[in-house]
């Protein structure tokens, strides 16, 4: 039998040690963070002067839905002039918009709101989501066990730079919780992913493998009516502008006009030291091959539900070149996963700690090593380790 959890639990790994250095992390990243903040807005201005984060692509965006000019979205001069008017013209790094019309109602629903009041519904609804199906994945290992998902770094930069990764995290968790009691509303979840189309790539091959065919509908026609419904809402017309700058969006992540040392792909690794496209996308492409075949072995199998969620997690982020930091919360609801499953001893338990002081690091050595690109695909190969060395005739029934 695999060492579970509660060997871990005697040894360096006690829950007790785990919630005091998550304490400890998350009071330094309070502190970090909340000094990143002040200096970002200002103590005395706050949330009424937006400064050039991600979350102003969001809602320049929906305030171009909401003026009835949806595909404007979509032409980067437009949508570059309502930013820079966000932040009173003072310019800053360009925020890319290459999400579907599917996305940009929820944009436009955000931008009827003040941009304060749409940030922290935005940044809090993402941690609360998250929080809570972190908490539903853990629970049974004692409430200790959930501070170190809320302490995870990756979390913070999504509030601060207003990004969607929790989101994404969430969705994918919830659908996996539910698929096996409730596979339409799983379905469903999953269908929700649409919005980010890249991690759908490997879902349903995924479920196929797992002969989850009820989920499987259900997430087709969740996507067809969101496709639909914002057909409908926004027009034709925001669709055809999002295909035509989707057209774009290749030489905008190739050339580095996105930095490549936010990617946590194996291409924006290879990319951020020097590899020519060519090299970078053959070695993508190789990745998510070997991705996608271990997720279906793994999930055509007997393994437990927690290690095919947990391997569906962390492949689904290294088969996607254009995964980046803050999508890194995939891999903390993978590693909630190996947690709900017991999996876990002391070594292993170090290699999460590894995780999260890397996670920790990337911020701060922004432009000096791809080390978020490495840590996804080194935790992809810890997962897939794990799960393929599995033998199911030797759990206790």
């Amino acid at each position: 039998m695999s060492a579970s959890l509660s060997t871990a639990s005697a040894g360096t790994f006690a829950p007790d040690r785990i919630a005091r250095w998550s304490a400890a992390l998350l009071f330094v990243q309070v502190v970090i963070w909340g000094y990143a903040a002040l200096n970002a807005y200002g103590p005395a201005e706050t949330l009424t002067r937006p400064t050039s984060i991600d979350f102003n692509s969001f809602y320049a965006a929906g305030l171009l839905a909401k003026a009835g000019t949806p595909e404007l979205a979509y032409n980067h001069a437009a949508h570059l002039a309502v930013q820079e008017a966000l932040v009173g013209g003072q310019g800053g790094i360009y925020q890319f918009f290459y999400y579907p019309p599917v996305f940009l109602m929820l944009c436009a629903a955000l931008a009827r709101l003040s941009y304060g009041m749409a940030y922290l519904l935005f940044a809090v609804g993402g941690v609360a989501l998250y929080a809570l199906v972190s908490w539903a994945i853990v629970r049974r290992r004692g409430l200790a066990m959930l501070l170190p998902f809320i302490a995870f770094p990756a979390v913070f930069f999504n509030v601060i730079w207003g990004q969607n990764g929790l989101l994404t995290a969430s969705l994918f968790g919830g659908a996996l919780l539910a698929l096996e009691e409730r596979p339409v509303l799983a379905g469903l979840l999953f269908g929700l992913i649409c919005y980010k189309p890249q991690f759908g790539l490997l879902i349903p091959l995924a479920l196929a493998a797992g002969c989850h065919w009820r989920a499987i509908a259900a997430a087709a026609v969740t996507v067809i009516v969101l496709c639909l419904g914002s057909l409908w809402i926004l027009g034709a017309a925001a669709w055809t502008a999002f295909f035509a700058n989707a057209m774009t969006a290749p030489a905008t992540f190739t050339t580095g006009a996105v930095l490549f040392f936010g990617f946590a792909s194996p291409f924006g690794g290879l990319r951020s030291v020097g590899m020519p496209v060519d090299i970078a996308m053959t070695a993508q492409l190789v990745v998510t091959f070997i991705a996608a075949i271990a997720i279906v072995a793994v999930w055509h199998s007997r393994r437990p539900q927690g290690l095919k969620a947990a391997m569906l997690l962390a492949g689904a982020f290294v088969a996607v070149p254009t995964a980046f930091y803050y999508d890194l919360a995939l891999d903390a609801v993978a590693a909630a996963w190996l947690v709900y499953e017991g999996e876990l001893d002391d070594r292993s338990m170090l290699g999460l700690a590894a995780l999260w002081g890397a996670a920790l690091l990337v911020p701060f050595l922004w432009n000096f090593t791809p080390i978020v690109s490495v840590t996804a695909f080194t935790f992809f190969a810890f997962v897939a380790l794990r799960a393929l060395r599995f033998d199911h005739t030797a759990r206790a029934i």
